[in-house]
């Protein structure tokens, strides 16, 4: 399960430390295994990945691979899908908060 959402958000990608923004991440990717491992219960195994790169913008990817012997409950997906908009938010408004153009 990946998602790609393009927003604008009013940064300076000039000011932009590459250092923080791996600390961003990193956070990110902490606090979505955190929520995963409580969605999940330690039930299923899964990987996570968060990758952040900059050119002429910042572009966040979030990609989960979850590893079950069942199928997934379409309800758990749907938990999934918000886990990870919620983690979005959270990059986008830290970003805004350290590089946001007036």
């Amino acid at each position: 399960m990946s998602k790609r959402v393009f927003e604008r958000i009013g940064i300076d990608v000039s000011k932009l430390d590459i250092q923080s923004l791996e600390s961003i991440v990193t956070n990110a990717e902490s606090k979505l295994i955190r929520y995963l491992t409580k969605l999940l219960g330690g039930r299923d195994e899964f990987n996570v990945i968060v990758n952040a790169y900059v050119n002429d913008y910042v572009n966040v990817y979030v990609d989960i691979e979850i590893f079950s012997s069942n199928p997934i409950n379409p309800m758990v997906e749907a938990e999934i899908d918000m886990i990870i908009d919620k983690v979005l938010e959270e990059i986008k408004n830290e970003l805004k908060r350290r590089y946001g153009t007036k």
